[in-house]
């Protein structure tokens, strides 16, 4: 990873971009990878290249971990955030399937 991307990306950081879990670089120099928790809506915890790299179980962590800063109890479009935490798991294994990597 070259000096002018961290410098980049914490830049990003200092603007408030967010940034991916598993590689810590900022929104604004990757691509975050969407995974759906219901028709419309995705998260996106981690870049796409952390993504095609991580476990299954490294991609769960960095779903609950998203999904707890979000969690303010209550619900988010009619759906728990238990819920969201579930879908988005089944969501991100069907994902690995597909990619022949589970």
């Amino acid at each position: 990873m070259g000096i002018l991307i961290v410098i980049r990306s914490e830049l990003g950081k200092i603007a408030g971009y967010g940034n991916c879990y598993k590689c810590g670089l900022a929104w604004n120099v990757v691509e975050g990878y969407m995974i759906p928790y219901e028709r419309g809506s995705s998260m996106f915890p981690i870049c796409e290249k952390c993504f095609k790299e991580a476990s299954i179980k490294e991609i769960e962590g960095y779903i609950d971990r998203l999904v707890d800063i979000w969690d303010c109890g209550g619900t988010h479009n009619g759906m728990t955030y238990g819920q969201i935490r579930i879908n988005a798991k089944r969501s991100a294994h069907k994902i690995k399937e597909e990619l022949c990597e589970v």
